[in-house]
């Protein structure tokens, strides 16, 4: 057997007191021991620096660097600059892994080499009175079973869903060949560092059991949007250049534009009315003045007409008829 390589498991923690412990917990139950856990601490203001501190006296495996608010990105860049281990995972700091995660992990890597370790997780929210749980991905849209190994152009959908960093773990050594780290975007951060990661490599491991947790919050980047949101357009120009840099994007524009049109249609759903007609502006005039699709690829979309409806109504009109109907309004 293989010697054990260490597991650095990196939590950005931010105001997290009610989860804290369970997330914690979680980690230092884990069956593979040989991990070390860096909580940054991302100025807190409740309890949760004297969780840590509590936890870090408890196991020597816990590693507390506190900052002022930076925020996540930071946070997370913080950690991998800390991070002594052979491999990198991130962890939210109110969700929780199943103590054998990393040991299935150690698993795989002796029977075959790859770069990015990839598992299944669900997703949940505890205000809904069914407890619906919703799997991060469809091992269908990857390959035939789990187990196997699959670059970018073998996903048939490489943005449906799975777009998350903290179901994964990373060879340390492909994070600094890409010289990866997060960008300070307050939005879709997660999505730039996972795909630069995708597209710099050839080997990702699809595993589909279910290791992560993840807790929906009604306070989280999502639902609190506000003028961050015109984020988004400068995010999708760096996932094009990214595609372009490695020569996917004709393989992939077709479920590119899928995404994009998705992400600006949920982004217009939530975003506040003060800034509603400037962002439906914004959008329609990019999804206008967007060369890269043909009139075929456009009606083949799912979504083909919500996408005809946006770009020939209103801002008031579309979301009268499309958005509050949707919800029941």
């Amino acid at each position: 057997m293989m010697q054990t390589p260490k597991i650095s498991i990196i939590v950005p923690v931010y105001n997290t007191e009610k989860y804290l412990e369970q997330c914690l917990g979680s980690l230092l139950a884990q069956t593979y021991k040989d991990i070390e856990i860096i909580c940054v601490n991302d100025g807190s203001n409740d309890n949760s620096k004297n969780i840590l501190e509590h936890y870090n006296k408890l196991d020597n495996r816990i590693i507390v660097i506190n900052q002022e608010n930076l925020g996540q990105s930071t946070a997370r860049n913080k950690g991998i600059e800390n991070a002594t281990g052979d491999w990198i995972t991130f962890v939210d700091s109110d969700d929780w892994v199943k103590v054998d995660c990393y040991e299935e992990f150690f698993k795989a890597l002796n029977e075959k080499e790859f770069d990015i370790f990839m598992f299944n997780g669900v997703s949940f929210n505890e205000k809904e009175q069914d407890l619906a749980l919703n799997e991060f991905f469809s091992i269908k849209n990857w390959c035939k079973k789990s187990g196997e190994i699959c670059s970018f152009k073998d996903c048939k959908n490489p943005f449906e869903g799975n777009l998350s960093v903290y179901n994964k773990i990373y060879k340390k050594e492909l994070l600094n060949k890409l010289h990866l780290r997060f960008e300070k975007f307050s939005i879709m951060e997660d999505e730039l560092f996972w795909l630069n990661a995708f597209l710099g490599t050839d080997s990702v491991y699809l595993c589909d059991e279910i290791f992560y947790f993840y807790r929906q919050q009604d306070n989280s980047t999502l639902h609190t949007l506000k003028d961050n949101a015109f984020d988004i357009f400068d995010v999708f120009k760096k996932v094009r250049s990214l595609l372009v840099e490695y020569e996917c994007f004709d393989y992939s524009k077709y479920a590119f534009l899928q995404h994009k049109f998705r992400q600006y249609a949920f982004f217009f759903s939530i975003i506040p009315n003060e800034f509603r007609e400037d962002f439906y502006s914004k959008v329609k005039k990019d999804l206008m003045q967007d060369k890269d699709f043909d009139e075929n690829i456009i009606r083949r979309l799912k979504d083909f007409p919500l996408y005809f409806a946006f770009l020939n109504m209103d801002s008031k009109e579309f979301y009268d008829k499309f958005i509050l109907i949707s919800r029941g309004g």
